[in-house]
């Protein structure tokens, strides 16, 4: 019974000694971390950067008080200080994915497009690289530096380079002979305007959202608006659009409180991997023409958002499926506007 009782000590301490390295490796977030957490998702970005500054003072390594001091810094526009921030980041963790596509925003924001097509052109590379682990899901913003890149980030840094592909103004794409642009609408001359924080927006689509009048439960489009509530709380709605383009169908004409399509089939926006990180909210805005074969066409942005939810929203405008507007018996093409609002809480 003593050799039993000896016996069992031995396998409890050698346990022991196994578990407790890996508790330490799971350290508990500096109390200036928590805080400064919650700065950042008040809006208060300055007292954010001042306590992401401290978190990092605490513990030089932790991935994500420098990711989140540069993306506070880049919500003030400050953004010499958030490339700083983020160059920074990308010498502790070379491979950090979204610190590189931080920096490509930062340089597209700053017209400095050299600079972006390499950090574009970087993101591409990973998406191919040969990855040593095959998982169907991961983080892009780990706790600490360092790790094999596996599948599923190889898919993420491929899905970012996309995202900044769409905001290259086309005569430098054309100068530095990138990939044309997979997605089908026109932007806004002012595209780059997208990147410069989704919170710089959050306030106008809040107004947005006051200034709507829902609809619950009603798949026409009424006179002010279609609405549908889904899980994280976006909404779609249509509106007519001002000012009216002239498009490629001439019969095209401008959407009326009674001109208007029927909707039969919509679904919600879906919010992409890196804009819930960064906690990008707003409202994208699009012009687009409700045609007589039952789809959405001739998609221009009139108000974006950066992280991939105008592409989202996008993709989500060409899934709405209608019976177009009627005039004088005949189906006719009307051109509409369809706003998708992303809120996280």
């Amino acid at each position: 019974m003593a050799k039993i009782n000896q016996a069992i000590r031995i396998l409890t301490l050698s346990i022991s000694l196994l578990v407790i390295p890996a508790f330490a490796q799971q350290e508990k977030p500096p109390e200036s971390f928590d805080d400064a957490m919650i700065a950042f998702m008040k809006a208060d970005y300055k007292s954010a950067a001042d306590q992401f500054r401290q978190a990092i003072a605490e513990r030089p390594s932790m991935v994500k008080a420098h990711y989140y001091l540069g993306l506070s810094l880049y919500n003030q526009q400050n953004f010499g200080a958030a490339l700083s921030a983020y160059q920074e980041l990308v010498r502790l963790d070379p491979d950090n994915i979204l610190a590189h596509y931080q920096l490509a925003k930062i340089h597209l924001t700053s017209e400095d497009f050299r600079q972006a097509v390499e950090e574009y052109q970087w993101l591409a590379s990973i998406s191919k690289r040969r990855s040593e682990t095959a998982v169907a899901s991961g983080d892009l913003l780990p706790d600490k530096p360092g790790g094999a890149i596996n599948d599923w980030q190889k898919q993420q840094a491929g899905e970012l380079a996309q995202y900044l592909l769409d905001m290259f103004p086309r005569s430098i794409g054309d100068q530095y002979e990138l990939p044309a642009s997979q997605t089908v609408y026109s932007v806004p001359s002012s595209a780059l305007s997208c990147l410069k924080g989704a919170s710089q927006q959050s306030a106008a689509a809040d107004s947005n959202q006051k200034r709507l009048s829902p609809a619950p439960g009603d798949l026409s489009l009424t006179p002010q608006t279609a609405r549908i509530i889904a899980r994280d709380r976006q909404s779609v709605s249509t509106e007519p659009a001002s000012p009216v383009r002239r498009d490629h169908n001439s019969a095209t004409v401008p959407m009326t409180a009674s001109l208007r399509p029927t909707i039969l089939y919509r679904e919600k926006a879906k919010y992409t991997e890196v804009a819930r990180i960064n906690k990008s909210q707003g409202t994208v805005v699009l012009s687009v023409v409700f045609s007589v074969e039952g789809k959405v066409t001739d998609i221009l942005v009139v108000r974006c958002l950066p992280d991939g939810l105008m592409q989202s929203a996008i993709t989500a405008a060409q899934k709405v499926r209608f019976n177009p507007a009627i005039k004088d018996g005949t189906p006719v093409s009307v051109r509409g506007q369809l706003e998708f609002s992303f809120n996280l809480y």
